[in-house]
């Protein structure tokens, strides 16, 4: 498409930095500073790293001063690469002006020491990206007249639905489903956000509309409800187009839903709210703002500025002496930051998976609050558990927690844990601790891939048979009062009429959960049994009866030949 870029310097840079994100989503415009390093826009470079693109508004013959300015954004980006660190994999030149053979000798004259690939993308490279989204540039150049006359065309002639079936009264379910599938192309107009359009008999719970969307209104009608949602088509689609508007909350004091609000006010927390408490005036995109009464609303955590990444942190428990008792590593969300700017919100969860983490810092308190939930371990592995259980068996007081970095010394500030008790359940922590390192013992002794059970297949009689079982695989011998089996003898053989002592071998296994386990053989020795009267049964070729230990006797186990 033809496009003016004799247009003034900062339309035609916002321009063609929109262009690049619409084609990398993920890349990020750097605002211009007096340490940007030399870049407009940098993206993940596949393989690792970043590209770097450098715009220009230069359309006609370069002269001396364009030309060192071109130089000093290069070099200003050698000194930044160098100075921070920063793995540049690519440089690139974006400007309205296709090179003369001098200027790529002079181009290649100057980045002919770079350490990674640099290139001059001209007029034609921009006409091409221009090319593949002319909503961008018609949105930035031509005030979107052209796009909107071309789409009243096309929903007029999709409004002109008539029957697929010659004798159809109506117009069938599948052809509106067509005609849906049509009216897509008409709402990919707006160069920053895409819009998804549903219709509904009822009206939706904002908790089941998903994520990854800036906003979504619902409207009742007569017969239905019609959600429209909308999606930024980059990262920072809400830097060129942002949503101002006005929130009237309609709480009870003392609800859930106002507490929520304190702690969205306050630390930036996600917030949903039910149907009928707020009131909203606000500006959305594709002419969906108004004012709205009795709504609801679900915001997502406010994310601090500067605040893109996860995190890695290590969590230190450590005795009133400072040794470490226990420790684990944390992926940590980037921070979500309140209204007023007093407090923040960071949640993470370890790196085994086992519980989640919120910290809750109150920046004119000067205090820092936190909180623990452990996840389901049902179907996990039981040694890569164990440490983080540890962990959390171990935040008991007088035990303090530490936020540290990754490596290093632990130090930082010794949060108390006399709260802990209020969201950790301690004994059952040491239960679940103990459990854990016996399924893993066990585990090392069978090719048998031994998992969590759920919690309702989690009992006392069952640990006690695991635990059992450890001590068998250790070696122990097991002592056990009781016994009682039925065994099978010659059908002319004559049954003990006196106490007797037995030794039988049997298979070795345990039940963990719906799981059978095989674990070799044991023999059980009995010094004093007798046969149950009335156990005796006939068969043809053999008689059944059953033995029991008499008098207390103690009852021996251990394994003769271990699982292969």
């Amino acid at each position: 498409m033809k496009v003016d870029w004799s247009q003034p310097g900062e339309t035609i840079e916002d321009l063609v930095a929109v262009l690049l994100r619409r084609e990398n989503p993920m890349a990020t415009q750097i605002r211009p500073s007096q340490g940007d390093g030399g870049m407009d826009v940098r993206a993940p470079f596949p393989t690792g790293g970043v590209e770097i693109f450098q715009v220009k508004k230069f359309n006609s013959t370069l002269n001396a001063s364009q030309l060192r300015q071109i130089k000093e954004s290069y070099e200003s980006l050698n000194e930044y690469r160098l100075e921070h660190g920063l793995d540049v994999r690519a440089w690139h030149l974006l400007i309205p002006l296709n090179p003369t053979k001098e200027n790529l000798e002079w181009f290649d004259e100057l980045t002919t020491d770079a350490p990674f690939p640099c290139d001059w993308r001209g007029r034609d490279y921009l006409d091409g990206l221009a090319a593949q989204f002319p909503d961008v540039v018609d949105y930035y150049l031509q005030d979107g007249a052209d796009r909107l006359a071309l789409v009243v065309g096309q929903m007029l002639d999709l409004l002109r639905l008539t029957p697929k079936t010659e004798g159809a009264g109506v117009v069938t379910p599948a052809q509106l489903v067509e005609q849906l599938h049509a009216l897509e192309p008409l709402l990919d107009t707006d160069p920053h956000f895409r819009y998804g359009i549903s219709l509904d008999p009822a009206m939706p719970d904002p908790k089941d509309l998903g994520t990854g969307f800036v906003a979504a209104t619902s409207s009742g009608m007569a017969n239905g409800v019609v959600t429209v949602k909308i999606y930024p088509r980059f990262a920072e689609a809400l830097e060129y187009r942002p949503v101002p508007g006005t929130v009237t909350f309609n709480v009870e004091p003392g609800s859930a839903t106002e507490q929520d609000l304190e702690r969205f006010i306050k630390y930036g927390t996600s917030l949903q709210t039910p149907f009928g408490s707020v009131d909203l005036d606000i500006d959305l995109p594709g002419g969906l703002g108004g004012s709205f009464e009795g709504g609801a609303v679900r915001i997502g955590p406010a994310l601090g500025v500067g605040s893109s990444e996860s995190r890695r942190l290590r969590l230190v428990a450590v005795d009133p002496s400072g040794a470490s008792v226990a420790e684990v590593l944390v992926d940590m969300q980037p921070p979500s930051t309140g209204l007023d700017r007093t407090g923040f919100q960071v949640t993470g969860t370890d790196t085994a998976q086992v519980f989640d983490i919120e910290l809750l810092g109150d920046v004119s308190g000067n205090s820092l609050k936190f909180s623990l939930q452990q996840r389901d371990l049902a179907g996990r592995s039981p040694s890569e558990l164990l440490d983080a259980v540890c962990f959390l068996s171990a935040l008991r007081a007088p035990n303090t927690l530490v936020i540290a970095q990754p490596f290093g010394p632990v130090t930082g500030q010794r949060l108390d844990l006399g709260g802990a008790a209020d969201w950790l359940d301690f004994q059952a922590l040491d239960n679940l601790e103990l459990m854990l390192e016996t399924l893993a013992a066990i585990q090392t002794h069978t090719p048998t891939q031994i998992v969590v059970p759920p919690a309702e297949a989690i009992y006392a009689t069952a640990m006690n048979v695991w635990l059992t079982a450890k001590q068998l695989l250790e070696g122990q011998v097991v002592s056990v009062n009781g016994f009682s089996a039925t065994v099978c003898i010659r059908p002319d053989a004559d049954v003990p009429t006196e106490p007797i002592s037995i030794a039988m071998e049997s298979e070795f296994f345990v039940h963990i959960g719906e799981q059978r386990v095989d674990l070799g053989r044991q023999v059980t020795h009995t010094p004093i049994a007798e046969v149950v009267p009335g156990s005796v049964v006939p068969h043809d070729d053999h008689q059944d009866c059953t033995f029991r230990s008499v008098d207390g006797a103690a009852v021996t186990i251990r394994v003769t030949q271990p699982p292969t």
